[in-house]
């Protein structure tokens, strides 16, 4: 989509694609073989808090909390991830619905690029991110 000049199209893909990811490692993590009700969201903060991972992720801290107990994590997100995560978090779950139905330009070439960067770009970008902890 990004080289045929769909660039919301393109933005809404990667956006569902690192929502998929987040919601497979819920579902791994949690050993389910399907989602609850409660993970039906299109909101990426929502899912990243459900499964733990937002303030590895976001503010790239390698703590996080169990119970009361602070656990050192063992795969802190480098810098790079974690300005990823807030690019991908640009777009509200509203935002992000509305893509569906506009004009492919009303988000910019540069913007589209730096999304796709920031979801698919290794070692850093969201999906292998993901990946790493499946």
């Amino acid at each position: 989509m990004l080289k045929a000049g769909y660039y919301a199209g393109a933005v809404l893909q990667g956006h569902y694609a690192v929502e998929i990811a987040v919601k497979r490692y819920i579902a791994r993590s949690r050993g389910l073989s399907h989602l609850q009700k409660a993970y039906q969201t299109h909101d990426l903060k929502q899912l990243l808090h459900a499964a733990g991972l937002y303030d590895e992720a976001v503010k790239g801290s390698a703590n996080r909390r169990r119970g009361e107990a602070i656990v050192l994590s063992s795969h802190p997100a480098p810098a790079s991830a974690a300005q990823n995560w807030k690019i991908a978090l640009r777009y509200s779950e509203s935002e992000i619905t509305k893509l569906r139905y506009v004009s492919p330009s009303v988000i910019s070439e540069e913007d589209a690029r730096m999304h796709f960067e920031a979801v698919s770009m290794s070692p850093n970008g969201l999906i292998p991110w993901l990946d790493r902890r499946t």
